[in-house]
């Protein structure tokens, strides 16, 4: 390693592993605990875990309508059926009769665990524990959700009260939360707590915990033997294990530890009698046997008890391999060799020793004599022919015609085979597959031909021609695994993870040793976001080869990002022993001090210091193009990127990362053409296809990202979620065209496809709806609630009646709905709603305010109440209505503290944010009564009494809205400048303080740049293309200007009148007379029609009369006043 990097690396593991109290020399003593265990952790009961613990409040049981328990029953049986799709439907249908009710969400948050669905799990998890925080389920479906994701603390916290809840209410916890509670806790440093639930599972005889004791290669006991050895308990230890090994339920790795403590409890000679009666199939064997002997003093006595073994059985396959391997650390190369000739002269079908001797021979550059003595073999058996694929991997095209003239018995099929493996080798897959192109009888025999062409296939991203090269000739039976990785890979390529992650998992039932399979199902885990299956499978590529410098450098960066630095300390010391000089240690110190540190600058250097000590990789160098890009040397780091793709041309981080520096600069033709090659390489890469049609709508290429969106739409291969995307696009994009007619066809067209009131049915009556087509709305809403009898669409008929003057049709529907449930909430609420929306506000506040009187969802029904109150514009009345709710939760929140078992952290953090949202809703009513003055004293009042840096950020915009609807221009751009230096990557405070500086010719190179980071993060955002427009503006570049704010007023329907008189100076001043004139004359009208709406818009009156003036102007030959740019301002100033 580098000097530097050794340095550190020395000193950073040494802060860590001493931190509570440094390594002790000597053995371990009873009592005390092992190095880098956290003694403050350890010994903690699973009650005494951080943060402090109580139960929740349980609430008595809500009860269900008769329509949403019929519903849930349903639900139920059609769950029992497996008919799970429709359960959830079911499910819904009770949730429309019923909201929020924790039953209905328990049931539908397990419906979807059980499917895999995560994250709508959780989401309905977290609604079912907001109406019952006692239900133990869903804190288990939470908690192990959290742990998938890496994020430990929050999944002990839920699965401890998975686990303490169902004990509360005299439930069976599921073996699963305690064995992850066990497993996470453990990771964690909380040993006590961990032994504590180990012990539990080792007490249950439930059948669950049966089958997860099977699934556990390590096994419980082993685990706790583990906790009791690093607590210091290793007498413990030993009893446990041995009981477990005596009643013959012992695992491999229990009694392999069971070994290691016998030796460390001075017992070698019955540890040695046990080691000699380990299966060597078991990876941890081979190193346990050395250690035995090693601790005896005997360290050749290894190499004798592997040869008895041999002696005992000339056929153990292991056994030979473990030989082989404990010669070859020892130097004895020849040895090896001998080993393994026996072994394949005893038994030839042994195909694994066969690739052991060709590796070795290789390895010593020994190609002719690989070849020599196996060829022979290939000649009697052609299905031997992969052995030699090596050597003639090492040989060139000479080499190879030179070995086959010395093999006449080789039919020409097997020479074409040797052919094209060096030319794959050679980087030349075409030929590679022209060789075997005439041999299609011999390719199918043989796995080692098939596997060539299915290697020159993912070569060149050929995915269907590699997956149909390694397709299994029988469907249910894996055959190969390295055509098991060729397909597996394909499916990578055609994002197909579910088919990747099973022939990842089939060649590892063939070799559970295969790094290249661990390694690629790691990637599937890390790809669908499983962290913690990520992490375990990093960890067994580091069990079969300790030497994998990628699984460590993962595993590293994995540690340091769930923040487990003694973790990150142990693989970095370990690392330092492996690969001292490598760029992978680099990177991995390179990251510590960036992540825990915050030095850039030093995780820049150590970076360089890597590339000129061991030459360019593509991953530091793109480490080292983030640290530029984060410098803001955009040229730096797209030269860093680009030569990334130079060394690897399939490079996704660099090419993802060039597009993201292309929309920075807003360079996104650019980035169209980049797109391109990658598009055609990954068919099924809908993310990506979908960001081209965003930069063709970008750059207003309305008709190409029309047509892209269309051709992908009509795909027969997609799934209902994608297709619903891809439908939205067309859409929107039919509406920039303003071919309308043709929008409401293709929504017709999709609606007809659907029995059940779908969302495109739902999709095509609001769009009625908001083309004032009352009528065709309510015919299509009658015509599927009577069919379907879906409330939600018949809210909508509803909804149409109301708007086509049919109000008191519509308000019979609601009460005959009130008169069938009268206890429902949800209909009392939607008759408030349809009333205040025909103009009988009073009547709806009646109403609401019954409904408060008995209703549990109080605070849903104050939102319906303040909404009437503001709609009607009764600004008074609102403001004391929302501030005797403040008295109220502040009333419940002292009578929630004095409850037994309260956890007044969560209380008061529910209750602070409810007031914040509270008090920001009342300045936000007094600007609407136009109260400036009381405004600004209670916004102010509110930001001294804020330390919350997310709320002070909030506030601060507000602020600066208060201040400058109050006329106080210069404490609005204070606000604002607090604001965003708060939170200076938020696009919208970069627009708006951008353009307040652009406007006022103020430090227009900081407008400009604030400007175009907001066109960048929301490129199709007619605000923020205005106000980069502008910006150019008043810096002189009318050309630019006059694009971005064209390309304003084309990216929405509706006119803008301040956008529209932009046009009109920048056209102006480009000598684009003509448009300046129809532009001012545009903005006109749009401000006339916005004064019809509201009368005291300042801004439109000013705007009204600034247009008018300048068209006149124009038409009558005169200079219009057009605005001025900073230097005329200043001048003028």
């Amino acid at each position: 390693m580098h000097r530097g990097v050794r340095i550190i690396v020395a000193a950073w593991i040494g802060s860590i592993l001493c931190a509570g109290g440094c390594a002790r020399s000597g053995g371990l003593s009873r009592g005390e605990p092992a190095e880098g265990v956290d003694r403050q952790k350890a010994y903690l009961t699973l009650s005494e875990v951080p943060p402090p613990f109580s139960l929740p409040t349980l609430s008595p049981p809500r009860v269900l309508s008769s329509r949403a328990t019929e519903s849930l029953v349903r639900a139920d049986d059609l769950s029992k059926q497996q008919r799970y799709t429709e359960a959830l439907l079911e499910l819904e249908r009770g949730l429309r009769y019923d909201p929020k009710h924790p039953a209905l969400l328990e049931r539908q948050a397990m419906l979807h665990d059980l499917a895999g669905n995560s994250e709508r799990a959780c989401t309905s998890a977290r609604q079912a524990l907001e109406g019952d925080a006692g239900l133990a389920s869903m804190h288990g479906i939470l908690g192990r959700a959290a742990l998938k994701q890496g994020r430990l603390a929050e999944g002990v916290e839920h699965l401890r009260l998975a686990v303490l809840l169902a004990a509360h209410r005299g439930e069976r916890p599921a073996a699963s939360d305690r064995h992850l509670l066990a497993g996470a806790l453990n990771q964690l440093g909380y040993l006590t707590a961990a032994l504590e639930q180990y012990d539990a599972l080792t007490e249950d005889a439930g059948p669950d915990v049966e089958a997860l004791l099977r699934e556990d290669d390590v096994g419980v006991s082993g685990r706790a033997a583990e906790i009791l050895e690093r607590l210091g308990r290793p007498d413990e230890a030993l009893k446990r294990l041995e009981t477990t090994v005596k009643r013959g339920a012992a695992t491999s790795a229990e009694r392999g530890r069971h070994v290691r403590l016998l030796l460390k409890a001075g017992r070698s000679e019955e540890a040695r009698r046990l080691a000699s009666g380990l299966s060597l199939a078991d990876p941890g064997t081979l190193p346990l046997l050395e250690e035995v002997y090693e601790k005896l003093g005997q360290p050749e006595g290894v190499v004798a008890d592997l040869r008895n073994r041999l002696a005992g059985d000339p056929t153990d396959v292991a056994a030979a391999t473990a030989l082989v391997e404990i010669c070859a650390r020892r130097g004895r190369i020849e040895t090896c060799f001998e080993v393994l000739r026996e072994f394949v002269l005893r038994v030839p079908e042994a195909r694994g020793v066969r690739d052991r001797l060709i590796s070795a021979l290789l390895t010593a550059r020994r190609y002719e004599e690989s070849v020599e003595l196996c060829s022979a073999a290939a000649e009697r058996d052609s299905s031997l022919l992969g052995l030699l694929s090596g050597a003639f991997e090492s040989l060139d095209a000479a080499g190879v015609e030179g070995v086959l003239a010395t093999r006449p018995k080789l039919r020409s099929g097997e020479a074409s085979y040797f052919r094209a493996v060096a030319a794959l080798t050679g980087g030349r897959p075409a030929a590679a597959r022209a060789e075997l192109a005439e041999h299609s009888e011999f390719v199918e025999a043989h796995a080692a031909a098939r596997r060539v062409i299915g290697r020159a296939a993912l070569s060149e991203y050929r995915w269907t021609e590699a997956r149909e090269a390694a397709k299994r000739r029988n469907p249910d039976v894996a055959e190969d695994g390295g055509l098991e990785r060729i397909s597996a890979e394909a499916a990578l390529g055609l994002d197909d993870l579910a088919a990747a992650e099973l022939h990842f998992k089939a060649a590892l039932q063939l070799d559970r040793r295969d790094e290249q399979a661990l390694l690629g199902l790691a990637r599937v885990y890390a790809r669908t976001d499983r962290r913690l299956q990520y992490e375990q499978q990093l960890q067994a590529v580091l069990e079969v080869n300790a030497l994998n410098v990628e699984a460590r450098e993962l595993l590293t960066l994995e540690y340091l990002r769930t923040g487990r630095i003694d973790e990150v300390a142990r693989q970095l010391k370990e690392f330092d022993a492996i690969a001292p000089a490598s760029s992978a240690l680099a990177r991995c110190v390179a990251e510590v001090q960036r992540r825990q540190q915050g030095d850039l600058e030093g995780f820049r250097k150590i970076l360089e210091q890597a590339v000129e000590r061991n030459g360019p990789d593509a991953r530091t160098l793109v480490l080292l193009g983030d640290a530029c890009a984060v410098a803001e040397d955009y040229a730096g780091a797209r030269a860093r990127y680009e030569q990334v793709l130079s060394l690897d041309g399939a490079n996704e981080e660099a090419f993802l990362r060039l597009v993201g520096l292309d929309a920075l600069e807003l360079a996104f033709e650019r980035s169209l053409e980049r797109m391109q090659p990658w598009l055609e390489r990954y068919p099924n890469r809908h993310a990506w296809r979908l960001e081209r049609v965003q930069a063709l709508t970008v750059v207003q290429r309305f008709e190409d990202a029309l047509s892209s969106a269309e051709a992908e739409e009509a795909r027969a291969d997609l799934d209902p979620l994608t297709r619903g995307v891809y439908r939205e696009r067309i859409l929107e994009l039919l509406g920039l065209l303003h071919r309308d007619e043709e929008r409401l066809r293709r929504l017709e067209g999709w609606a007809s496809g659907e029995t059940d009131g779908g969302p495109w049915t739902r999709r095509l009556i609001e769009e009625h709806l908001s083309a004032d087509r009352a009528k065709e709305a309510s015919e299509l809403a009658r015509r599927v609630f009577e069919a379907t009898g879906d409330r939600l669409i018949g809210e909508m008929y509803v909804n149409a009646l109301a708007a086509g003057g049919a109000s008191d049709a519509a308000l019979r529907i609601v009460l005959d709905w009130l008169e069938e449930d009268p206890a429902s909430d949800t209909y009392s609420i939607v008759l408030a709603g349809k009333l205040n929306l025909v103009g009988r506000p009073e009547d709806a506040l009646e109403v609401l305010r019954n409904l408060l009187e008995v209703t549990a969802e109080r605070d849903l029904v104050r939102e319906r109440i303040s909404s009437v109150l503001r709609r009607a514009g009764r600004h008074d009345e609102y403001i004391r209505f929302v501030e005797s709710w403040i008295d109220e939760v502040t009333q419940a929140a002292r009578e929630a503290e004095g409850q037994p078992g309260a956890r007044l952290e969560r209380i008061e953090a529910v209750v602070s944010a409810r007031l914040h949202e509270l008090q920001v809703m009342i300045v936000q009513e007094l600007l609407l009564a136009k109260r400036y003055s009381d405004a600004v004293a209670r916004v102010q009042l509110l930001l001294e009494g804020t330390l919350d840096a997310g709320r002070q950020g909030e506030l601060l915009m507000l602020a600066y809205q208060v201040y400058h609807f109050a006329g106080r221009e210069a404490e609005a751009l204070e606000a604002l400048e607090r604001c965003y230096a708060m939170q200076p990557l938020d696009a919208g405070i970069n627009n708006d303080l951008g353009y307040l500086l652009a406007e006022r010719g103020e430090r227009l190179e900081q407008a400009l740049k604030m400007t175009r980071f907001a066109v960048a993060q929301s490129p199709r955002n007619p605000a923020y293309l205005d106000s980069y427009g502008w910006a150019l503006y008043k810096s002189g570049d009318f050309e630019g200007a006059y694009t971005w704010i064209l390309r304003s007023t084309r990216a929405e329907r509706r006119d803008d009148e301040v956008v529209l008189d932009h046009l009109g100076d920048a056209a102006w001043r480009t000598g684009r007379k003509d448009e300046a004139v129809q532009a001012w004359n545009r903005a006109a009208a749009a401000a006339d029609r916005a004064l019809a709406d509201a009368p005291d818009d300042a801004d439109a009156r000013k705007v009204r009369e600034s247009a008018a003036a300048k068209a006149q102007a124009a038409g009558a030959g005169s200079e219009p006043k057009v605005a001025d740019v900073a230097a005329q301002e200043r001048r003028r100033a």
